[in-house]
């Protein structure tokens, strides 16, 4: 399959049901490494709250859903705000007009190309986010959109990934299977 960098919107897709939620649950499976920006889990951890909120009577059933990705967050390679990664921001800034987090997620995605040579995928439904990231000639994919086996047919074979995935992928209403 491939290595894939999902922005925190990407992220709360495996969790709560939306638009794209069952696309994420497959990338999860098949993805042979996970990478985010270590900010995603502030703003995945705030998204979830908000949602609880907005939905009183689901708490007990987001905060399973928190619990889980706290847990799953272990198995994410999360990259570091670093000097390095700071430069990239700079650059990138001057680059695209984006939102400050998106501005994070797209420069972490150039930061890993650059000094890795991993060949990286980035995961959003963020229609700026990926033009923006198109123009850095990344590969992108949308999860609201794009079919995975697109990924799998650029693979060596589609080996199954040791990234983690909400068990059971997500629920209606966002509720913990």
């Amino acid at each position: 399959m491939s290595v894939l960098y999902f922005d925190a919107n990407a992220f709360v897709k495996g969790y709560v049901v939306e638009r794209g939620s069952e696309c994420v649950a497959q990338l999860f499976t098949l993805a042979d490494d996970v990478f985010t920006c270590k900010v995603a889990f502030a703003e995945v951890m705030a998204t979830l709250r908000r949602k609880r909120t907005e939905a009183p009577h689901l708490e007990s059933d987001i905060d399973r859903i928190a619990d889980q990705f706290d847990r799953d967050w272990r198995s994410i390679t999360s990259v570091d705000l670093s000097p390095e990664l700071l430069a990239v921001i700079r650059e990138q800034a001057f680059r695209h007009l984006l939102k400050a987090l998106d501005l994070l997620h797209l420069s972490a995605v150039v930061f890993l190309r650059r000094t890795t040579q991993i060949p990286v995928v980035f995961v959003s439904s963020d229609a700026a986010l990926l033009a923006a990231a198109r123009r850095e000639s990344l590969p992108v994919f949308d999860p609201e959109v794009d079919d995975p086996a697109t990924l799998m047919a650029g693979s060596d074979g589609g080996e199954q990934s040791t990234a983690t995935s909400p068990p059971g992928g997500p629920t209606p209403d966002g509720t913990d299977p």
